[in-house]
Order: structure tokens, then sequence, then C-alpha cells
């Protein structure tokens, strides 16, 4: 059973990296805090019923999470999940 979530450098990177044209730097920021939290609630809540369907990320596990495809694998004693990148689903 996960009982909690590690954040890779890559993962964080990525969720710094989110701008919008639409929205101010605070509601930007708030939506990142919005969004680690409901990704850390979802992987604690799935654990390990969705695998990864592809190849460049055999052996870890997924989760959808507002557009998002989080990628994370599980430490060895299956207590600790690893997040290890996040894309959005439009990107390839």
């Amino acid at each position: 059973m996960i009982e909690r979530v590690q954040w890779s450098s890559e993962s964080l990177r990525f969720l710094q990296s989110m701008e919008s044209l639409r929205f101010t730097e605070d509601e930007t920021s708030e939506y990142r805090r919005k969004l680690m939290h409901e990704i850390e609630r979802k992987i604690i809540t799935l654990g390990t019923s969705m695998p990864s369907k592809e190849e460049e990320h055999f052996g870890t596990y997924r989760v959808v999470v507002d557009r998002h495809k989080v990628y994370y694998s599980l430490g060895s004693n299956g207590t600790v999940a690893y997040i290890e990148s996040i894309k959005h689903v439009r990107m390839q």
C-alpha cells in the first residue's frame, strides 16, 4: 500500500515550467498546487491498478489527472511511489 509520493526533479521542473496566457501567475501557482495534491491523492488511491501501456515507460504505473499523464514506480517495500515523468496528453 502506497503511503507517500516522492517527486523527481524532472517532474517538478515540468510543473514549474507550466505557464498560461489566460491566467495570472498567482492563479497558475494555485493550479500547480492543486494539480500536485490531486496527483498524489490519485496515486495513493489507485496504487498499482493502472500499469503503463507505453513501451517507453515499461514497468511503471500511470494515472491521468486533468489531462496529464503521470508515470510512477514503487520503492522496494511498495510504500513509496516515485513520480518519474509527467506529460500533457497532447505531448508526443
